[in-house]
């Protein structure tokens, strides 16, 4: 019930974010930088992200993977659990069901700290 109640919340701000993050460059205006980068020098996996979207949402997807490749590959996956976990239709019980399955959330995870290992590889 209470997740009824959010659910108008959590999209006007969802909305709210995208236009933000597609009129306003994180580039050019104060944003939050990463704590984990800023105390040890490398990056997290997160890192890029906000430039990402940014680029992303102007359909510059070659500048989103160079900001955030990780980012770019796990927007259908953050996508889809956003959308199961909002939606109330019954498809939306399917879908959750795919997207909580342990063999997706186990991927994911992996990738994730894949990811986090060879960017900052790559960085060296």
């Amino acid at each position: 019930m209470a997740r009824n109640k959010l659910r108008p919340v959590i999209i006007v701000c969802g909305i709210a974010l995208i236009v933000v993050y597609y009129w306003l460059d994180p580039c050019t205006w104060w944003t939050p930088k990463c704590p984990f980068k800023l105390w040890t020098g490398y990056s997290c996996p997160a890192c890029g992200a906000q430039r990402a979207l940014h680029a992303a949402l102007h359909l510059d997807f070659y500048a989103a993977v160079r900001c955030n490749l990780f980012l770019i590959i796990g927007l259908p996956y953050l996508s889809a659990a956003v959308v199961s976990h909002l939606s109330g239709r019954r498809y939306a019980v399917t879908l959750r069901r795919i997207v909580a399955s342990k063999p997706i959330v186990w991927s994911y995870l992996f990738m994730f700290f894949i990811w986090w290992i060879v960017r900052n590889i790559l960085q060296m």
